[in-house]
Formats: structure tokens, sequence, C-alpha cells
């Protein structure tokens, strides 16, 4: 039957990864995962020679034609929901495959017998460019709530509050998708990791139809944001990197070198957009990725003075290093040094303005020690 493949090691490196694509991100040498053949169940072990036993098993990172006709088969639904550990395998395999420049498709059984089935997971779609992005958020939408909400002539009292629309009615989304890789978010399924953003053109082009067109229009933009306030523009400096990452996070342990966090292009945005004439304020209310704003004085100083209505969302969801480490959060070292360029930046402007920090509790890893710490 000719050489039997072995399996990709769901949990290898980003090095071993470019390795696999033919490219590199790292200039080291690549060494594959293994296995020690102490955790080899003992009848795979015993007969064998006392030399091979010490060896221990190794994972080959598939090619790069291998890996384009290559699908992951998960453990079946069943498995899953009977097992934690094949869950939390599952998961994590699920969130290894979110990079559409390497990522595969994934399959996993449901039912048995006549019910049986397959379920295919494509692999995440490629970012869509600046352009395509534009278009989509060019398109004639209506701004109004669905017309089930209307009177028999079709007019809305403006009595009735719709709280999603409440929210959203004067809001402009900048970007889509996020690189932060929070363990307890699901941005990254359903917007992808790669940040994908809208011209500074188009955006304001959208602030003015709500000038013109949106009712009851009062002169404050309520967000100009998207799953992450001030990740517009951000992304890795290298197109091939990009491509061949395998790291869940870009943010997480620590900001990649690679990654660019320069925050110029925001603040050009925010500078043009509250210059338009009709306009009196635009609001930042989306969630802040502070670890990624300290990084640019210059940006706080902007948001701080001139977006924040008084207070400013921000979630650094604990305060503790355990249950930190399970959401694959910053430390709160990184609020810390935010809250006090918050504070300078909101003297300096006169102004009494306060942060609202969200918390998780119960998040899994978390003891009683840490939430009476919290």
């Amino acid at each position: 039957p000719g050489r039997v493949e072995g399996y990709t090691n769901p949990y290898q490196t980003t090095a071993e990864a470019a390795q696999a694509q033919g490219t590199s991100c790292d200039k080291g040498n690549n060494s594959a995962s293994t296995l020690p053949a102490s955790l080899l169940p003992a009848g795979e072990v015993l007969g064998v020679r006392a030399q091979e036993r010490e060896q221990p098993i190794t994972f080959l990172p598939t090619t790069k034609k291998v890996r384009d006709r290559t699908v992951i088969r998960l453990p079946s639904y069943e498995q899953v929901k009977a097992d934690p550990v094949l869950y939390a395998h599952a998961s994590r395999v699920l969130h290894l495959e979110t990079n559409p420049g390497n990522a595969r498709a994934l399959v996993q059984a449901h039912g048995q017998g006549h019910t049986a089935r397959d379920v295919w997971i494509n692999p995440p779609p490629i970012p869509l460019s600046t352009a395509e992005m534009d278009w989509v958020f060019d398109l004639p939408y209506a701004r109004s709530p669905h017309p089930s909400y209307a009177d028999e002539k079709g007019r809305h009292d403006g009595k009735t509050k719709i709280p999603a629309w409440e929210m959203i009615r004067t809001s402009v989304n900048i970007m889509r998708g996020c690189f932060g890789g929070c363990t307890f978010c699901s941005i990254t399924e359903h917007e992808g990791r790669i940040i994908q953003s809208r011209s500074s053109t188009s955006i304001i082009r959208e602030i003015e139809e709500i000038r013109d067109k949106v009712q009851g229009f009062t002169g404050t933009i309520s967000d100009l944001g998207g799953p992450t306030a001030n990740m517009y523009r951000l992304g890795c400096k290298s197109p091939a990197i990009e491509a061949a990452c395998r790291k869940p996070s870009c943010v997480y342990p620590g900001i990649c070198q690679n990654l660019n966090t320069d925050h110029t292009a925001l603040i050009q945005l925010y500078r043009r957009a509250r210059s338009l004439p009709g306009i009196k304020k635009i609001l930042i209310g989306s969630g802040l990725r502070y670890d990624l704003a300290v990084k640019s004085p210059t940006y706080v100083q902007e948001l701080v003075q001139h977006h924040v209505g008084g207070y400013l969302k921000i979630a650094p969801e604990h305060t503790e290093a355990a249950p930190l480490s399970k959401m694959m959060k910053p430390g709160i070292g990184s609020y810390d040094a935010f809250k006090k360029m918050f504070d300078k930046f909101s003297a300096q402007a006169g102004k009494e303005q306060f942060l609202i920090p969200y918390f998780i509790a119960a998040h899994p890893g978390t003891s009683d020690e840490d939430m009476l710490s919290l």
C-alpha cells in the first residue's frame, strides 16, 4: 500500500508550520514535536529493542502539496460529548485551524448506523480587501429598523424602543476580525483572525450619511469601532509569515515582534471624522485592547482627550495570573500602565473621566482565592 503517513501534530509550532509551508518565520533551527516513549501504551513498547524504546515518536509536518489536499478528522460528536479531554483536543484543533493561509478543512462524524453523517467545516475564507470591504459597506442600506416594527402605514412612531437599533443607530463599523485569540471569545470563528479594514473615505462617507439621513441625529457618533476599538489597519508585517503562522494569538503571551502596532491611521481617521461639519462628538464605544494602546501614547492621548464621554469600557477580565493565562489575556500590569496614561491625559484635558472594567467570574482555571483577590 505504500508509505503510511504519520498524523500531523495538531500542536505543532509556528516554526514547524512555516517549514511545512516551505517558508520560514524563524531563522533558527526548526525541531519537530516529540512524544516520549514512556507515554506510549505498554504493549507498543515491550516488543521493541531497548535502544528503539528510548527513541521518541516524531510527528512529521506535512508538505505543502499534501497539506492543500488534507482534511483533519476531529473526534466524533459522541466522543467529544462524552470525554472532556477529547472536547478540549477538538477545541484546540479548531482554534489552530483559523489562519486562511494554512488552515485545513475539518470533518466530524455525527450519529451512528443509518443516521451517521459527516459534518464538514470549510477552512476560513480569504479576508476581504479594503476595496471589497468598502463595496459591502457602501451598499444602499435603509438605516432604519425592520418594517415589522412599523405601524400599518409604514411609519416608526419613535416611541417603541428597540435596544439593538438604539445601540447601532449612530455607530460606524470601521473593521472586522480580531487577532486577540482570547479563549472565551468566538469572534475569530465568525469574523476571522486577520483584520479587514475599510478605507477612511468610505468611513467618512457613512458618517455623512448618518448625519444627513438618520432621523433624530443630534451630532454624536456613538462608536467608531468593531470587535476591538483599536485594531484598525493593524496586522502582520510580512504576508509570508502571516500565511505560515500557527499561533492562535498575535498578542499572547506577549505582542508578536512581527505585528505592526502603529496607530497612526486610526489617529488620522479620528481627527478627520471629528472635523466634519455637523459632527459635535465622536465617542468610542467598542472595547479597547489596552496592551496595544499603550504602545502608542499619542493614540491614548487622542482617545482620552477627544473621544471619551466620561466613561471608557475596558476588559482586563481578571487580575490574577492563573485565570488570565487560561483566558490568554495580558497580565494586570498592562491595565495598570494604561490606567496611568488614561488618568494623566484626562487631567491634562481638565476632565474627570473613568474606566469601566469588565471581569469574568468563575472562568475555568479560577480558584476561590483568585475570585477573592479580584
